[in-house]
């Protein structure tokens, strides 16, 4: 079991995140500023593949999404072929969905890979495919680039791949890993 803090630099909301595994792994999040809330849970198998997202926010409403692991997406139980090339998430409210590519894809130092995502946006829960590069910089630091656009960060990661550092976004507050 590892238990997460994330402070967001843009809304100054908290997230405590539990991060547990057995036969799959699950996150457990709870994401505060005053009083509107959102929790989420993440299933994932144990190759850091999604299998599920459940959002619940007091602002945005609530969002059910399932992946068979395969290219086969549903959102609200409505199949999405437009997710099909997805194989990651990326829920804006949250530094812990880097660690799904971060973990999948384990590159060497100096390597890059090109990936889709299903991106989750806030507070609309709008779900849609988003293209990303992943370039590890070093043992514990890696860049994030939206392809669809010219955003790009240098985040740095503790040893368990979960990010201590997301420069002008999040930053670790606290946690155990």
């Amino acid at each position: 079991m590892i238990d997460v803090a994330w402070r967001s630099l843009e809304t100054d909301s908290i997230e405590r995140l539990r991060l547990t595994s057995d036969l799959e792994l699950r996150a457990v999040s709870m994401i505060s500023q005053g009083e509107q809330a959102t929790r989420y849970e993440v299933v994932l198998g144990s190759d850091w593949r999604v299998r599920s997202l459940e959002v619940e926010s007091t602002q945005g409403g609530s969002l059910h999404l399932v992946s068979d692991g395969q290219g086969g997406w549903t959102v609200g139980g409505h199949e999405r072929p437009d997710l099909t090339d997805a194989v990651d998430l990326d829920f804006v409210l949250t530094p812990f969905t880097n660690s799904l590519p971060i973990h999948r894809l384990a590159l060497e130092v100096g390597a890059s890979a090109e990936i889709t995502v299903a991106w989750v946006d806030f507070p609309s829960l709008e779900v849609a495919p988003a293209a990303q590069r992943y370039t590890r910089l070093a043992e514990r630091e890696w860049r994030f680039e939206s392809l669809d656009g010219d955003f790009t960060r240098d985040i740095t990661v503790d040893e368990k791949g979960l990010v201590v550092d997301y420069p002008g976004l999040f930053e670790r507050v606290d946690g155990t890993a």
